[in-house]
């Protein structure tokens, strides 16, 4: 504790970030989302870029998009898979893997799921193959 006095006394800007730590803005999300989406990226590794705990990530994530951190990647990863299954000529499974699936099973099921259709489908009705 005492050694907490003496350095808090010589560097007064200490004591401000103890009481106040900085947080990252929140408008930040989409950024570094789009910037890892490609990756699949953690829900710790994106804690962690925010500075917070898991449990404190998840929970402040709920509250201001009003879904959980997954379900929000997810989504935001299938339509980037959507965008380019119709306007590119990649496979069903190089879209799963450039978008952050690692599994084309997987990434099949909740592209149904979302889309009502199977990614294949979608390939095929675009005419690029």
């Amino acid at each position: 504790m005492e050694l907490l006095f003496h350095v808090i006394d010589a560097n007064e800007q200490i004591l401000s970030q103890f009481l106040q730590p900085k947080r990252k803005e929140w408008n930040n999300i989409d950024k570094v989302v789009e910037e890892n989406l490609m990756n699949p990226v953690s829900l710790h590794d994106l804690a962690y870029l925010f500075g917070q705990s898991l449990s404190t990530f998840k929970r402040d994530f709920q509250v201001m998009y009003n879904t959980s951190p997954i379900k929000w990647i997810r989504n935001r990863r299938l339509d980037k898979a959507k965008d380019l299954l119709t306007n590119t000529s990649l496979s069903v499974t190089d879209v799963c893997f450039s978008t952050g699936f690692e599994n084309v099973a997987h990434f099949s099921k909740v592209f149904k799921d979302r889309f009502v259709f199977p990614p294949s489908e979608l390939k095929k009705g675009s005419g690029l193959k």
